[in-house]
């Protein structure tokens, strides 16, 4: 298909702010918040951390279907491959390694290569059904699905979606952040 862009779009700053690669709003980001590039190299040393030691003991092997896949070698031999586990874990990484890469997408910014996550291919699946359903296939929940929210924030600051999407899912079932034990979001960038 046809994906030009009309030229229109420079004409107004809140249809431009929705073309600025993700990078660009992770800078526009930690310049409004004041989040420093010590900040998010500590983050990103701190979650490669505990992400490989929780490889290390297994944690993900229950999360993760192994896939046999082909791959070309170094010497253009074809080879297969089994993929299970996530190549992204970043094992040693340490604070004084990260502030050695230099910014990424901005002269002078604070996001780099090692506290943004990598470009990489995964997939997921989620198998939903009533409780109902489950107990008539003799199968356990394992979770409850309470609620979900949406909401829009400025797209030059794409990033904190969740500042605002996760306290509107709450307040839907009547629970604050104080009732929630954990939280999983996705770290694109530190």
């Amino acid at each position: 298909p046809d994906m030009r862009i009309s030229e229109m779009m420079g004409d107004y700053q809140s249809a431009a702010d929705c073309l600025i690669p993700m990078g660009m709003t992770s800078e526009n980001v930690a310049e409004k918040f004041g989040i420093s590039r010590l900040e998010q190299d500590t983050l990103a040393a701190s979650s490669h951390a505990k992400a490989a030691a929780a490889q290390k003991a297994g944690k993900f092997e229950s999360e993760i279907v192994p896939v046999k896949v082909t791959l070309e070698n170094k010497d253009g031999d074809e080879v297969e491959v089994i993929v299970n586990k996530d190549e992204g874990i970043r094992e040693g990484t340490t604070v004084e390694n990260l502030g050695k890469l230099k910014p990424a997408f901005k002269a002078g910014g604070t996001t780099t290569a090692g506290n943004s996550s990598q470009v990489s291919d995964g997939a997921a699946a989620v198998l939903l059904m009533s409780r109902a359903k489950a107990r008539a296939l003799g199968l356990k929940p394992k979770a409850r699905f309470l609620s979900f929210a949406v909401a829009g924030v400025e797209p030059n600051v794409m990033g904190i979606g969740p500042v605002e999407a996760v306290p509107k899912a709450l307040k839907q079932v009547g629970l604050t952040m104080k009732d929630i034990d954990i939280f999983e979001i996705n770290e694109a960038f530190a």
